[in-house]
């Protein structure tokens, strides 16, 4: 099952009666790592004035161990069993078919 934001359904939009937008948040999580599997490094980025925090060291990498390389045991669940998980855009998506003369769409 899919979970977003905390509803135990997909969220449903109707764009036009008789028509839906479903949306779904799913998250995948690797059981066969934990975060202990994993070991922190830090990049020596060159000074620039340029580069985000003018460059040097770069922390909060991490890297898994060689041991715990290739093992997988995916579980899907509901994103909300680790928050509230949503997706948010301001916009809009147009899409416009023409027919012209003797059946030529463009």
């Amino acid at each position: 099952m899919i979970i977003d934001r905390g509803r135990e359904h997909p969220t449903q939009m109707h764009a036009l009666p008789g028509q839906s937008v479903e949306h779904h948040i799913a998250s995948i999580d690797n059981r066969a790592t934990a975060a202990s599997d994993y070991s922190p490094f830090v990049v020596t980025a060159p000074l620039d004035p340029r580069l985000p925090g003018g460059g040097g060291v770069i922390g909060g990498v991490s890297n898994l161990n060689p041991d715990k390389v290739g093992l997988v045991d995916n579980y899907v669940t509901p994103a909300s069993n680790y928050g509230n998980m949503y997706q948010h855009w301001n916009g809009i998506d147009v899409g416009v078919n023409v027919r012209v003369q003797q059946g030529l769409m463009l």
